[in-house]
């Protein structure tokens, strides 16, 4: 996994007498998550019935349309919430760094590509309702959920 990096700026501040303060502050750089593996969990039905087609037809036309998007990012302990029809997506930000935010890529390979595979293999086959991807395996990073809006 390997460590923290960090990002540094200086601030410049002039003086009165037009000398220059230099203030270095430290601040966290993204954490991205293009490169990480991300284990999918699918979501057994609590209720009778099977799923619905609808969703996972609506979560493939979620995926095709942000598939050539570029780079997003979530801000520390916080999620993002996509919606199309009865296909909803959300991931989550669950870093302990207070300050320091998700970096993820839109396209099939990595955003899009999850919920497509989410929705493909969570779906009727399986007689889920959704399922989950967790990143490194693990709630402690970031997750990507698919369900029924």
């Amino acid at each position: 996994m390997g460590k923290d990096t960090r990002r540094w700026s200086c601030n410049m501040k002039f003086t009165a007498d037009n000398t220059t303060v230099m203030h270095k502050i430290d601040r966290l750089k993204d954490f991205d998550l293009c490169a990480a593996n991300c284990e999918t969990y699918c979501e057994k039905p609590i209720l009778d019935g099977g799923p619905d087609p609808e969703v996972f037809k609506d979560c493939k036309t979620l995926a095709s349309y942000y598939a050539d998007g570029g780079r997003f990012t979530i801000d520390s302990h916080k999620y993002i919430i996509w919606e199309y029809d009865t296909c909803r997506v959300t991931q989550y930000n669950r870093l302990n760094h207070a300050n320091q935010k998700i970096s993820y890529c839109f396209d099939q390979h990595h955003w899009a590509g999850v919920v497509d595979y989410i929705s493909s293999h969570c779906g009727n086959k399986s007689e889920s309702h959704g399922g989950s991807c967790y990143f490194y395996d693990s709630l402690h990073f970031s997750t990507i959920t698919l369900e029924k809006a």
